[in-house]
């Protein structure tokens, strides 16, 4: 029997964690799951970002709760990782739960 393999962070190791491209990364890579961290939006939505803050990721000194859903949706978290990933968003847990593929 196989070790279980759970991506951290949604795959943290080779994509910005907590995204979707992480999340890609992961099923692609035939993780068995994966782990996020989820956080309140200012207006009560459940969004995917390990810090509390948004400074390291984003360069926006304010907490994930500070911020309406659809602000954050416009948040670049991606190019702090590397320019390949320039574009990536602040996913809601709708978002990714939304993208992970039908469990067979």
């Amino acid at each position: 029997m196989r070790p279980l393999v759970v991506a951290h962070r949604c795959g943290s190791a080779v994509a910005p964690e907590n995204t979707l491209a992480a999340l890609r990364t992961a099923v692609r890579d035939g993780a068995d799951a994966v782990e996020v961290d989820v956080l309140p939006s200012r207006d009560g939505h459940p969004v995917v970002h390990h810090d509390d803050r948004l400074t390291r990721t984003a360069g926006v000194d304010a907490a994930v709760w500070e911020v309406e859903l659809a602000e954050l949706r416009r948040l670049e978290v991606g190019r702090w990782f590397a320019p390949a990933f320039a574009g990536e968003r602040v996913p809601s847990l709708e978002d990714v739960a939304t993208a992970l593929p039908a469990h067979t």
